[in-house]
């Protein structure tokens, strides 16, 4: 069965001339994600006014683009995750055979939130039983529940998001 998945699986033939061009772990950092855009000699700004924060790239002939993955996580000064894998993904449909997008471990625990915010996993206050993570010193440690709370209320205080100023990652 995997033999006659394999030849079944579409194939792209390289010119052996092609150049790469590889980035990673932009972090939702949309600042950083311009910048390397700037500086690439693969992939051009053609246009920012997407109506959905996407940028607009081409990806000059001749080339292959890899994204290593961490699309996501708290971004830089604009919080630009959603701009970053946004402009990835039309990128990717823009050059479906010359772009190849891989999950990083940041992008991963994010796809897993809405899940465990179902109303399912809030029944029976379990955010508010839970223990905290066992990285974080027995002292400090709090409850997802008030985790979240004190999330909401720094981003309310213009924090951001931030998590009043702590480091929530590793």
């Amino acid at each position: 069965a995997e033999a006659a998945a394999a030849q079944a699986a579409p194939t792209t033939v390289l010119d052996p001339g092609c150049r790469l061009s590889y980035l990673t772990d932009v972090e939702g950092n949309f600042e950083y994600f311009l910048a390397f855009v700037e500086l690439s000699e693969a992939l051009t700004l053609v246009s920012t006014d997407g109506a959905d924060g996407a940028v607009d790239l081409e990806l000059r002939d001749g080339w292959l683009f890899v994204f290593g993955g961490d699309a996501v996580d708290k971004g830089g000064l604009v919080g630009g995750s959603i701009r970053v894998a946004r402009s990835l993904v039309a990128l990717k449909h823009k050059y479906p055979q010359r772009v190849c997008l891989l999950v990083g471990n940041r992008d991963i625990t994010k796809m897993r939130i809405s899940s465990e915010l179902t109303a399912a996993q809030l029944a029976d206050e379990r955010l508010d039983r839970a223990v905290g993570p066992d990285w974080v010193p027995e002292g400090r440690r709090v409850s997802p529940l008030a985790f979240l709370k004190a999330l909401c209320a720094a981003d309310e205080l213009g924090g951001g998001g931030g998590g009043g100023g702590r480091r929530t990652g590793r």
